[in-house]
């Protein structure tokens, strides 16, 4: 992704700031981390819907690898928490 930023003649931003407090409850952990993926999907959908209206063809098709990887992890961690969940 940075060298895609770098050959559009921008500068790559990274925010190694932690999003969530440590926690040891699993069930807080896995909810922590569906609220960033789906932070990361709403991210990705913004910038893909961007790249699309100004006819970027080749960041759309980068852009929709990560969304299909960010979705893919939102919908496993979904599937951790339910098979978590204290019944």
């Amino acid at each position: 992704m940075a060298q895609r930023i770098y050959t559009l003649g921008g500068v790559p931003v990274i925010d190694n700031k932690p999003v969530a407090g440590f926690t040891e409850d699993v069930d807080d952990a896995l909810k922590q981390d569906i609220v960033g993926e789906q932070e990361a999907i709403d991210l990705y959908s913004t910038i893909l819907d961007y790249c699309e209206k100004v006819g970027d063809r080749a960041t759309c098709m980068m852009i929709e690898g990560i969304l299909a990887v960010e979705v893919a992890h939102l919908d496993e961690f979904a599937k951790l928490r339910r098979s978590t969940v204290i019944r």
